[in-house]
């Protein structure tokens, strides 16, 4: 699906908008200033939930997370900016209910433990959604 833009009804839409202002200085200040605050909101304390990229043994998961960070933090794992976390399942300590079982069971605390101890800037405070890890990858 592409999405196609009829720039001939965004220029009418901006030209309908700047025409009775009478001046650009004002919108562009006004541009400035929205700029300038939004900067600032960005420094403050947030909670949200968010997907953590997670490598574990190679394999690639997003976690589901409710963290806690400065909106900049947030923003930089949203776009992962921070790059994918690297962690080794020995450290998750997986175990299986039963002979055969196809999963390995992981704890919520373990994984948000490890997140955040790569992390540090996000303080995990919930892990939502735990991935299906197979119990053919071995634990070293």
């Amino acid at each position: 699906m592409t999405l196609r833009v009829n720039w001939t009804t965004i220029k009418e839409l901006l030209y309908k908008i700047i025409v009775p202002v009478k001046s650009p200085v004002f919108l562009t200040m006004l541009g400035i200033a929205f700029v300038m605050w939004y900067a600032l909101k960005l420094s403050h304390i947030y909670t949200t939930d968010i997907a953590v990229p997670v490598r574990i043994e190679g394999e690639r998961y997003r976690i589901k997370c409710m963290v806690e960070a400065r909106g900049t933090e947030l923003w930089a794992q949203r776009l992962s900016v921070g790059g994918k976390i690297n962690i080794p399942l020995k450290e998750l300590s997986p175990r299986l209910d039963s002979v055969g079982a196809p999963y390995y069971t992981i704890s919520h605390g373990a994984m948000a433990n490890a997140i955040m101890q790569r992390t540090g800037s996000l303080r995990v405070i919930e892990v939502l959604e735990l991935p299906e890890i197979s119990s053919t990858i071995p634990v070293e």
